[in-house]
């Protein structure tokens, strides 16, 4: 774009990527109104430093991984020194209106953040559809959702700057057989400070009003919620306690209590017994 000075390149018709070379973004890869992005398994896309990938509105990211061949969303930099680097290129960003995305088996891992999910493209089925995936060390958030429709399986996000994930603006969630883990640690950066899961059901106008956007649904299944703050939730609420939010046998760490009534057999500030928290092995 010569206006904006933004460099972009349009997936304009339905198109499948597949794991016979690398693919290398700079700057947008934006998916066109109404059109698929099927990736297939094996295939490692590897993004510049501030590229993202966008999809505009009722266009799809179908990501077709499986255990021995996932699919890697990654930086461009193949030294040894930033594997594990965090803050190496953009976001996935599936925009308003965006849907039927279905993520099975992927690592998206040393981004910005991982994937933003805005506002439902559907209220009938999930704007995203996320199993076995692991999205690692993100500078900011791991998975920001607003206003949206997620269900997630067997999905862990681990070591994020800010939070490993932000619900914000209400929306409809599920969560089972997951695990946020948050040790994050960059040598030269300040320690992490904010929570590691984040609920919020309002905004603020440009004129000061206040908005609110109820959550319909808030469950977690079998999960973890954990990493190195006594306090891993926070809740931006208003009002301030009313969000139906059930933790279904899960372990916590957090010191509020005040939320978790309707939840059941929950384990509260026990160290996990994870395999090896330098390595990010949270099995």
């Amino acid at each position: 774009d010569p206006v904006l000075n933004i460099q972009y390149h349009l997936i304009s018709e339905n198109t499948v990527w597949n794991d016979s070379l690398p693919f290398v973004v700079y700057g947008l890869a934006v998916v066109a109104r109404g059109k698929r992005l099927t990736i297939q398994e094996g295939t490692q896309i590897h993004l510049h430093n501030n590229s993202s990938l966008i999809f505009l509105e009722g266009s799809s990211l179908v990501v077709e991984g499986t255990a021995q061949r996932p699919v890697v969303f990654q930086g461009d930099r193949k030294e040894r020194f930033f594997e594990n680097v965090p803050g190496q290129w953009g976001r996935m960003w599936l925009s308003a209106a965006s849907k039927d995305h279905d993520i099975n088996y992927a690592i998206i891992k040393n981004g910005t953040v991982g994937l933003h999910v805005d506002s439902i493209g559907s209220t009938e089925r999930p704007t995203l559809r996320i199993r076995n995936t692991i999205i690692k060390n993100k500078s900011l958030v791991g998975l920001l959702a607003q206003g949206s429709n997620v269900r997630a399986e067997n999905l862990v996000v681990s070591n994020c700057g800010k939070h490993l994930m932000m619900l914000a603006l209400g929306g409809s969630y599920e969560f089972k057989h997951s695990t946020f883990a948050n040790y994050f640690n960059l040598p030269g950066s300040p320690a992490r400070t904010t929570p590691s899961v984040v609920f919020n059901n309002f905004f603020r106008d440009a004129l000061g009003n206040t908005h609110y956007r109820p959550f319909q649904r808030l469950y977690f299944a079998n999960s973890i919620i954990f990493g190195n703050l006594t306090e891993e939730l926070q809740f931006d609420l208003r009002p301030a306690s009313t969000i139906p939010l059930i933790f279904d046998r899960c372990l916590l760490r957090t010191q509020s209590n005040a939320l978790l009534q309707g939840s059941v057999n929950l384990i509260l500030n026990q160290m996990p017994q994870f395999q090896n928290i330098t390595d990010q092995d949270f099995r």
